[in-house]
C-alpha cells in the first residue's frame, strides 16, 4: 500500500501542497498562540493540559499514574518524550509531531478520496481546504487531545477503507492501531469505530 504511493506523483504533490500551505498556516499560528514562556515548552496551554501530562511525570517518578482522571492516549508521546528530556522538551516535541501528523494527514485524506473514488480535482480541492482550515490547525500548536485525535481517525479511516478494499491485514492493523489510540485520546470516538465496523 505505502510503496504504491510512494512511486506516485499525486502523493508528493500532496505533500508538498501540505508542506506549504498547512505548514505555514501552523507557523503564523504558533507564533501567535505558543510562543509566550508556557510551562512546557513552545506550545499553548489549555486548563487541561496538566491532567494530561502531571500523571506521566508522576509515573516516571515512581508514585504511580495520578491523578488519574484522563485517559493516557495524550500521556503516551509525552512519556516517549520524556525518556530523553525534560518536560519542556517533551512539550515542545509534542507540538512538532502534532504539526507532522497533521501533514501527513493532509495527504492521507487525499488519498482517502481517491479511494471513495473522487476524481483528482476533488482530492486536491480536498487537500487545499483541509490546509487552510485555520479551526483544525490551530489544534496543533495546542496541548490537547485535538490534533492527535483528528489525524489518527483520518489515518484509521483510510486503513479501514483500504482493508475494505483489498482484505490487507497489514490494512486492517493499521487501521486498528489508529482508532485505537483516536479512543484512547477521546473515547467518545468509539462511537466512529462502532459506526465504520458496522457500516
Amino acid at each position: 500500500m505505502w510503496w504504491g504511493w510512494l512511486k506516485q506523483r499525486d502523493t508528493w504533490l500532496f505533500f508538498g501542497i501540505a508542506l506549504l500551505l498547512r505548514g505555514s498556516l501552523f507557523g503564523i499560528l504558533l507564533n501567535q498562540h505558543g510562543l509566550h514562556s508556557a510551562w512546557y515548552g513552545w506550545g499553548a496551554e489549555t486548563g487541561d493540559t496538566p491532567g494530561y501530562f502531571e500523571p506521566i511525570d508522576s509515573f516516571l517518578a515512581g508514585h504511580g499514574y495520578r491523578p488519574d482522571f484522563r485517559m493516557p492516549g495524550y500521556g503516551l508521546p509525552y512519556l516517549f518524550f520524556r525518556q530523553f528530556t525534560s518536560p519542556q522538551g517533551a512539550g515542545s516535541g509534542i507540538i512538532v509531531l502534532q504539526a507532522l501528523l497533521g501533514v501527513l494527514s493532509v495527504v492521507v485524506l487525499a488519498r482517502t478520496t481517491k479511494i471513495l473514488g473522487a476524481p483528482r480535482w476533488a482530492s486536491f480541492t480536498a487537500c487545499i481546504v483541509y490546509c487552510l482550515l485555520g479551526r483544525v490547525v490551530v489544534h496543533d500548536v495546542y496541548w490537547f487531545t485535538e490534533s492527535f485525535c483528528t489525524s489518527a481517525l483520518i489515518f484509521g479511516t483510510h486503513g479501514w477503507l483500504a482493508f475494505q478494499r483489498s482484505r490487507s491485514r497489514t490494512a486492517l492493523v493499521w487501521a486498528g492501531a489508529w482508532l485505537a489510540w483516536a479512543v484512547f485520546l477521546r473515547p467518545v470516538q468509539a462511537i466512529w469505530l462502532i459506526g465504520l465496523v458496522t457500516h
